[in-house]
């Protein structure tokens, strides 16, 4: 059971099956969960899910512009941005599973930022984040995957330990690119609102 939540785990964060294959196969020859990724805390700095947010409708509209009508707020929900539950009582619950569109929701939405253009922005990120998960897994998951069949219980978990700081070095690389060119193009951009006033 955990091995089939591990690889629904890797899946639903952008690792394509192919990305995993190797670790299927170290699976199939016997090791255990902890030898063939290094240790649980290295496992949770990789595969970490924050806690979802749950609040009620109501709440929503008033922190992010949620509509109102559960029709209109399909797309949001198609994009993965929420879900909605029902309690006990039979009021709805808005679940956001990542706490991070929340507080992104709240500062695009107190710009006057809509909900529609609020959802088109998530899902155009989303596609292009996919995209570089996609390459960098399939670049370097097999060859860490490879080094995990290693008998050697103390190079495995250096392994998994390599993989995990090379994760947050992507991550860092992409912040600092990201950063990078906003501004870049907010500077020639204020600076074209310079020269218009000349």
């Amino acid at each position: 059971l955990n091995r089939l939540q591990l690889i629904a785990s890797l899946q639903s964060r952008g690792f394509s099956l192919a990305a995993i294959g190797g670790l299927i196969e170290a699976w199939e020859h016997g090791q255990d969960l902890e030898s063939l990724v290094g240790s649980e805390a290295t496992l949770a700095r990789i595969l970490h899910t924050p806690e979802p947010l749950r609040m009620p409708l109501a709440e929503a509209v008033e922190r992010v512009g949620a509509p109102t009508d559960l029709e209109a707020m399909q797309p949001v929900i198609d994009a993965g941005v929420l879900t909605l539950e029902t309690d006990d009582t039979g009021e709805v619950i808005v679940v956001v599973p990542n706490p991070v569109l929340l507080e992104a929701g709240e500062v695009l939405h107190s710009i006057g930022v809509t909900a529609e253009e609020r959802v088109a922005e998530f899902v155009f990120t989303r596609e292009h984040v996919n995209q570089i998960v996609d390459r960098f897994v399939d670049n370097h998951l097999p060859g860490v995957a490879a080094h995990l069949t290693n008998p050697d219980e103390a190079h495995t978990k250096d392994t998994a330990e390599i993989f995990a700081r090379l994760v947050v070095t992507a991550e860092r690389i992409l912040v600092s690119m990201f950063r990078e060119e906003v501004r870049a193009r907010a500077t020639a951009r204020l600076g074209e609102a310079d020269r218009s006033h000349l």
